[in-house]
């Protein structure tokens, strides 16, 4: 099925994947997209249209919790795993080849705080920066041999999610709860500000989160009313520093029930439409309503 947003198509089709998923991290990679189970503590893979679906690991294997964000980088899978039912919280960041599902390792963070690790991004050097909802830290890992340790600290990156790198390496773009998309000089580690002070231009409650040709897309999914979700983009000054304008990428639909994540390859915008997150009974690990389990319906749309 074909929808019509911003001059070009949006395509929306039903998947093969499991329907009590929950699914929440994606990535695209070399013909196949990748899924985080929420529910069911695994990665499943099925081909570009949803289609085929297997598992890619095991129902908690090697101790994994709910899957969150996720990245590909050569012939590995980079998936973090976090565990809100423990106390304090707890994540874990494992990396799998990507074709075979065999573990390659695993970082934890273990200070003795309660950590949230939620999403990720991977410079071209390797270089993995990720974001942890319970605390204002901005975690990062140098390369494979590297720990996870602290990049960044500021009350102004407290409770972020989604998280993005330009394609020179040089910015990190963070979407936080309380303060919107913040910029990040990455040599320097140094916190530049809110990406906009245009009050007509709305940064909040953004999930998943990309770089694409000097713009940011992001869906925007914290509103109770989900027929305010959305997919934004947002585009850059040449800096890269401030947004100069943002349109309407993709107005919520009848499919629309809390997308999350998203992921671009080759120009082509990928997400699951209906994460059913609503129906996720998240401290007791079940499905509140099984039998209102839909299946998954994959949103394709070429970008310019």
């Amino acid at each position: 099925m074909a929808l019509s947003a911003c001059d070009s198509p949006v395509s929306i089709t039903g998947t093969s994947f499991e329907k009590d998923l929950i699914p929440e991290g994606i990535a695209v990679s070399e013909g196949k997209i990748y899924l985080s189970s929420l529910l069911k503590s695994k990665v499943v893979v099925s081909n570009l249209d949803g289609r085929q679906a297997s598992d890619l690991t095991r129902q908690a294997e090697h101790g994994f919790s709910m899957g969150l964000g996720m990245e590909t980088f050569k012939d590995k899978l980079y998936v973090i795993s976090s565990n809100s039912r423990s106390t304090p919280h707890s994540s874990q960041l494992f990396v799998f080849d990507k074709q075979s599902g065999q573990l390659k390792y695993i970082n934890a963070l273990e200070d003795g705080s309660g950590h949230f690790l939620n999403d990720l991004a991977i410079s071209r050097q390797g270089e993995i920066f990720l974001t942890d909802s319970d605390n204002q830290t901005l975690f990062f890992k140098q390369d494979e041999k590297s720990e996870l340790l602290p990049f960044l600290e500021s009350d102004s990156i407290q409770y972020t999610n989604g998280i993005a790198i330009s394609d020179n390496d040089k910015l990190l773009y963070l979407a936080t709860f309380q303060n919107g998309i913040q910029v990040i000089d990455k040599s320097s580690r140094k916190l530049l500000g809110t990406a906009t002070q245009d009050t007509t231009i709305s940064t909040y409650c953004i999930d998943g989160m990309k770089y694409y040709k000097n713009s940011l897309i992001g869906i925007q999914n914290g509103w109770q009313n989900k027929m305010r979700h959305r997919v934004m983009r947002y585009f850059l000054n040449e800096a890269g520093t401030q947004i100069t304008y943002a349109e309407v990428l993709i107005e919520a639909n009848e499919f629309f029930d809390i997308p999350t994540t998203l992921d671009i390859e080759d120009d082509i915008l990928y997400f699951i439409a209906n994460s059913q997150l609503d129906n996720f009974d998240e401290p007791n690990g079940k499905v509140k309503n099984p039998a209102a389990l839909q299946p998954y319906y994959l949103v394709t749309k070429e970008l310019d």
